[in-house]
Formats: structure tokens, C-alpha cells, sequence
């Protein structure tokens, strides 16, 4: 506990009151020297809960549940209405199975296997997600091929390989679907490289 302590004063010299002075003085600097350091404190444990707490830019750019759920309730095959209720019910792992045998029956179709890799990259499936999207990537059709540069770029920032999402991420071309987002990414990513 801090208490004065008070000097006697010697009313003729005047020596008491400059210690007085002195004392008070000090007490007070030590005073706010101590509450500027707990306030430090209080500012770096803030910081961290908060850079903790933030979420990561794949959280902030993954794929949103109900958008999975719809585009695979879209599809006409039985399969993929059934896997857009498991989904739903957060039941990834038997929507990818579903999925999984239609795909593997048919490879070719682009939309399927589109909307297969969005289910493995929700279930963190990412190297089968990665090897569904890289022959997706080498189609001829834009759009199906911006869409799998984008979602590969998704699946390396999940894994905190910022630098190979970024590949990906310029491979997005202009005009189509998910530019403006892999745009954005590109920004922030590049921001975090020059902070660093």
C-alpha cells in the first residue's frame, strides 16, 4: 500500500519541506509510471486477443454454406439433392460421398466436379480437392476455369501457402465470377508480405 511518509519540518531551516517536495514528487512518478505500464499491458494482451480472435482471410473469403447447399440442391441428380441436405445438416463427409460416385462416373462434367471440390473444401478434403480442380483448370471453358484458379487459391490459403494462392489467385481472369474477390485476397496477401 502507498502511504506519505511525512518528514518533520524544521520550520527555521526549510530543509523538511524540500524533502516533503521530493517525496510527493517521486511517489507520484512512480505512481504513473506504474499505471502507464499496466495500461501498456492492458493495450499488448488486447491486441493479441484480438489478432486471435480475428479470423483468417480464408474465413473471410471461403465459400459460404448456404451458397454449397443451394448449387448442389440445383443439380438434377438425385445425388447431389441428397448431398445438399447432408450438407445442411453440417453431414460433410456423406455429401462428399455421395458426390464422390457421381463424379467418378462422370469425370467430364465440369459443373459436378465444380461443386464436388466446393464440398471437399468445406470438409478440408484439399489434396482431393486440389486433384478435381487441376484438370477443371486445363478446360477450355473460361468461366469453369476461373472458377477452379480461384478455388485452388482458396484451398493453398487454407493451408497458409499464401504464396501459391497468390499464383493462383492472378490466374483469375477479368469479367468473370470471382475477380473482384481474388482481387481483394491478392491486396490483403500482399499487404501482409510488406508488413512482414
Amino acid at each position: 500500500m502507498n502511504t506519505f511518509a511525512f518528514p518533520k519540518i524544521d520550520a527555521s531551516s526549510g530543509v523538511g519541506r524540500n524533502t516533503l517536495k521530493i517525496t510527493i514528487v517521486g511517489k507520484l512518478k512512480a505512481f504513473l509510471a506504474s499505471t502507464v505500464a499496466k495500461l501498456l499491458l492492458l493495450v499488448a494482451i488486447g491486441s493479441l486477443a484480438w489478432l486471435s480472435w480475428r479470423p483468417s482471410l480464408y474465413e473471410m473469403y471461403q465459400i459460404d454454406h448456404h451458397f454449397i447447399v443451394a448449387n448442389l440442391a440445383e443439380e438434377p441428380a438425385l445425388e447431389f439433392k441428397q448431398a445438399a441436405s447432408y450438407f445442411k445438416q453440417r453431414n460433410y463427409d456423406a455429401a462428399a460421398q455421395l458426390i464422390s460416385r457421381y463424379y467418378l462416373n462422370n469425370v467430364n462434367d465440369l459443373r459436378a466436379a465444380k461443386k464436388y471440390a466446393m464440398v471437399l473444401i468445406a470438409n478440408d478434403n484439399l489434396e482431393i480437392g486440389k486433384k478435381v480442380l487441376y484438370p477443371i483448370y486445363t478446360s477450355n471453358d473460361v468461366n469453369s476455369k476461373a472458377e477452379a484458379a480461384y478455388f485452388l487459391a482458396l484451398i493453398f490459403l487454407k493451408e497458409g501457402i499464401n504464396a501459391e494462392s497468390k499464383n493462383w489467385l492472378i490466374k483469375v481472369p477479368k469479367n468473370t465470377i470471382y475477380y473482384s474477390q481474388a482481387q481483394e485476397i491478392l491486396a490483403k496477401l500482399e499487404s501482409l508480405t510488406v508488413r512482414q
